[in-house]
């Protein structure tokens, strides 16, 4: 729970597309046994790089804003700030992962869908 408290605002967004990316993965394994899976295997690995590419900017928001605090701030406690900027690699993170499991998957699936469609010619 503390890991998605962390995500901010892009927390959503990212807890979504790990269910997408979840559902395409589980609804491309029945397609790639019928032969039909190309279309299910391609739409892992973009959900992968929109996820990747939301973590990234989700901390570079989280970012922007600790700055803007921090350059109006009278004083400044390193060890909040370095606890601050920690927690914005969160959802950097969560995206990259996201994007991890997505590139598996694509890889696997399409290694298998390559060779179901190999022995059937």
């Amino acid at each position: 729970m503390q890991f998605f408290q962390a995500s901010g605002v892009v927390g959503i967004p990212l807890a979504v597309l790990t269910l997408v990316i979840a559902g395409l993965i589980l609804r491309a394994v029945p397609a790639v046994r019928r032969g039909d899976g190309s279309g299910a295997i391609f739409a892992i690995l973009f959900w992968g790089f929109v996820a990747a590419v939301l973590g990234f900017l989700g901390q570079c928001a989280g970012l922007y804003n600790a700055l803007t605090v921090i350059a109006t701030a009278t004083a400044i406690n390193p060890s909040i700030v370095s606890q601050g900027f920690a927690q914005s690699f969160t959802t950097t993170l969560w995206g990259s992962g996201l994007l991890l499991v997505a590139g598996l998957a694509w890889f696997v699936l399409r290694t298998w869908n390559d060779r179901a469609a190999g022995a059937r010619t």
